[in-house]
Formats: C-alpha cells, structure tokens, sequence
C-alpha cells in the first residue's frame, strides 16, 4: 500500500511511477505467498490490491503487454468479487466493480469496439451503483454515477443516452459538491461539456 501511495503521487508522471507500481505488485504478490490465515474478506483484499497496481501498471504500456496486464487484472478482480459475495461483502464487491468498469471502458477506448466493452463496462457500472451505499461509501457512489453516465453517453445514440445519463450526472455532480471533491467535480463538468457538444 506505501508504494502504491508513492506511485500514485507520481499519477501524472507514468514513467516515474512505474517503479513503485512494479515494487508494489511484487510485494502483493510475497505477501499471498505467505498468507495463511483463514480470514477470506482480506485475502480477497489482497487480490483487489494487485489488481488495482496492475491497472496503473498497464496505463504505462500499449499493445499486447497492455491488454495481458489488463487481463490479469481483470481475472485478480473476479476472484476478489467472489469472495466478497460469498460473505456478503457487498459495498467491497461494489468497488471491484467500479473498478472492472474502468478497466474494461479503458479497452473500449483502446479497440474502439462499441458493442463489446463499451457494454460490459456499462454493466460493471450498474452491478457498482447496485452494491455500493450512497450513504457509506458517497465518494465511490460519485465516482459510479459520475462513470455510469459518461458510459451512457459513449455507448448509445444521443437521443437514448443523454436522457438515461443526465440523472446519473448529476447525481454524481451534487454528491461531488456536497463533498468537496474537486476531482470528481471536475469530471461530472467534463462530461457535461461533452453532453452540450
């Protein structure tokens, strides 16, 4: 987790934090090797970390290694959420998915392909909103809705997705607001502006 901090204060920089990410999974990676207590939800937790650097590491690559450290990732993901449904971690299996939803939108970016994960991010997104409580986790609920109707938007014709993404949005917009969370503020803007255009 220290070098995931460190890497992600380098957010903007991918070349400078590839090493921490890099240092990051191979410390994820000894400590599963390692672990023995029956405490599923953290082992689970494990796997959410090494995906979560996997992801990061992934934006720093193009081509086939790209798509590989995407679907490791991916794969880590899944088994995180399995486990967090078996014991009814709900809101932890939520924030998986929001986070299969970014990576798979990543690879609609990537391939351009409108049919294909442009759709399964967009359920990746529902199954979040669907888990995650407004109230518990609001920052992550943001980030949902705020995802959810950029999704929306990409992946329908503007006059079936700005009607159904519009309520998302602001959603998000005013959960972001009430937080204080610049970022999130930003985005919901961004995707405003592209809905005007």
């Amino acid at each position: 987790m220290i070098y995931h901090e460190i890497a992600d204060s380098h957010a903007h920089e991918p070349i400078d934090a590839q090493p921490a990410w890099v240092a990051g999974i191979n410390a994820i990676r000894t400590a599963k090797s390692l672990y023995q207590s029956p405490n599923a939800h953290i082992y689970a937790g494990t796997r959410d970390i090494e995906e979560s650097l996997l992801t990061r590491l992934a934006r720093c690559h193009t081509g086939a290694q790209r798509r590989a450290l995407q679907q490791e990732a991916l794969t880590l993901s899944e088994e995180a959420i399995d486990i967090y449904m078996g014991s009814h971690a709900l809101e932890d299996a939520g924030e998986v998915y929001l986070n299969q939803a970014a990576i798979v939108w990543q690879q609609h970016l990537d391939t351009q392909h409108p049919n294909g994960h442009g759709i399964t991010a967009l359920h990746c997104c529902r199954d979040a909103q669907e888990f995650l409580a407004k109230t518990q986790r609001p920052m992550l609920f943001c980030a949902t809705s705020i995802a959810l109707a950029e999704i929306l938007i990409a992946t329908r014709n503007p006059i079936d997705g700005l009607p159904h993404a519009l309520p998302h949005l602001w959603e998000g917009y005013t959960l972001a607001t009430t937080l204080h969370d610049a970022p999130h503020i930003q985005q919901a803007l961004k995707v405003f502006r592209q809905m005007q255009t």
